[in-house]
């Protein structure tokens, strides 16, 4: 069987690639990846800002060469952006409340209309974030809102927690694990779901709270169901990704299993529900 990049989901009708691609040849056909591997002398510069910075750092999470990396690749590795940058994310914080966030309950009606989930943990013990976006029509949830600010809102509060709640599970590892791994499930998504203005800029802001306040969070993501209809999302958030989350993301098309077996290598599949190759739930 030969091997195509995922580009070709869009000019071909029958799909028969076996092969993990990176988000630039999904989009426009341009493998974007690099290395996110640490030079020596990355790692000591790393060092040196933490030593520098300790004050903004407030726990052992925000201390981990993971975390503190992902300030300075935010800005190549310029500190006084960095740290600038890590001020920001501070103060966002604070003003936001978002801690509170963090350990509230979901809102039951979002947590239908935007499932996600984090229940799973990989071989190292690092939590697993599974979200169905295929199932996520933010269209209709803008649309049915009287006031589109509520919905805009509502929707950002909600993904805020998803970040927040990903972060806290990570704390809760004690240093075991600074990084999450992503499993996105684009089945049964459509064009419609990101078809105005307002649902568009909550997909766009839910991506740049994340690398605004949540950088280098990313340790693996297997972004599985990759129709041609799902195009639009990707389109419209790889401006705003980082090179080190764009190193990380792999995605599948519909009738590739190879994810599977990088999945459920590092993934017991008791922990994992059918749709992301596992049996939880099933017996």
């Amino acid at each position: 069987m030969s091997l195509r990049p995922c580009v070709l989901l869009f000019v071909v009708a029958t799909f028969t690639y076996v092969k993990a691609t990176s988000l630039g040849e999904f989009v426009n056909g341009t493998d974007d990846k690099t290395s996110n591997f640490l030079t020596p002398q990355q790692r000591y510069l790393t060092k040196q800002f933490a030593n520098q910075n300790g004050h903004l750092l407030k726990d052992d999470y925000a201390k981990t060469e993971s975390h503190v990396v992902g300030w300075l690749r935010a800005n190549k590795w310029n500190f006084n952006n960095a740290a600038k940058m890590l001020r920001r994310g501070q103060s966002w914080r604070a003003v936001n409340k978002v801690e509170d966030l963090g350990k509230a309950e979901l809102s039951s009606d979002m947590e239908i209309l935007f499932p996600f989930r984090l229940e799973a943990k990989d071989e190292q013990g690092c939590p697993v974030l599974e979200v169905d976006l295929g199932q996520w029509d933010i269209t209709t949830h803008m649309q049915s809102a009287i006031f589109a600010r509520d919905a805009v809102e509502s929707f950002a509060k909600h993904t805020v927690q998803m970040w927040e709640k990903s972060r806290l599970a990570l704390i809760e590892t004690a240093k075991q694990c600074a990084q999450i791994v992503l499993l996105q499930d684009m089945q049964t998504f459509l064009p419609e779901h990101m078809a105005d203005t307002n649902s568009i800029a909550a997909v766009v802001k839910m991506i740049t709270n994340l690398e605004s306040y949540y950088p280098n969070l990313i340790k693996e993501a297997h972004i599985i169901n990759c129709a041609p209809e799902s195009k639009k999302y990707f389109e419209t958030i790889k401006p705003y990704l980082s090179q080190s989350t764009v190193n990380v993301l792999n995605l599948y098309s519909e009738t590739d299993q190879e994810w599977q077996d990088h999945v459920l290598l590092s993934i017991d599949p008791e922990q994992l529900p059918p749709r992301y190759g596992g049996v939880k739930g099933l017996f």
